[in-house]
């Protein structure tokens, strides 16, 4: 839980620079299940349209048997398990996201495109730099979280 923690702090960080409304481990989203936390990262920042229900997996690589992609597995396992609730979401303009990496750091598809559209929206709030820089420190803090994270469980 550690290192999805560190990995969820770090994309938070970056939300909130953009958005001061975001909320970690949001509650209450779903009136029938008041106490279920549908995602990590409650957040504006990452979509264009709506707001993100954002929710980081960290996947050990190789560790699916069925898919030759373990952050593809995770995804698609995140996005099932969230399925009956989605329309919920979808009422109140929010859209569940999973984001997802491997433990050696490589991150799906979903994961590169949130933190593509929060870089971008760091530096429109900055008014100045290069969203591809501020992407590049996102991966960075991300990666040598997820590295640290990885020599830890291998001891």
């Amino acid at each position: 839980n550690r290192g999805h923690n560190e990995v969820r702090d770090i994309v938070f960080a970056f939300c909130s620079a953009v958005d001061s409304t975001s909320e970690l481990e949001p509650l209450g989203l779903v009136s029938s299940r008041p106490t279920l936390r549908p995602a990590d990262i409650l957040t504006s920042a990452a979509l264009d349209v709506c707001t993100a229900a954002l929710d980081v997996g960290i996947t050990a690589s190789g560790a699916s048997e069925t898919d030759a992609d373990p952050a593809e597995t995770m995804h698609n396992k995140k996005a099932r398990e969230r399925m009956p609730i989605q329309a919920t979401l979808a009422a109140q303009n929010i859209r569940y996201v999973p984001i997802v990496w491997t433990s050696y750091g490589r991150p799906h598809e979903a994961a590169k495109a949130a933190l593509q559209r929060i870089a971008r929206q760091v530096v429109r709030r900055r008014g100045d730099g290069c969203a591809q820089a501020v992407q590049r420190q996102m991966r960075r803090a991300i990666g040598t979280e997820l590295a640290r994270r990885h020599a830890t469980v291998r001891r």
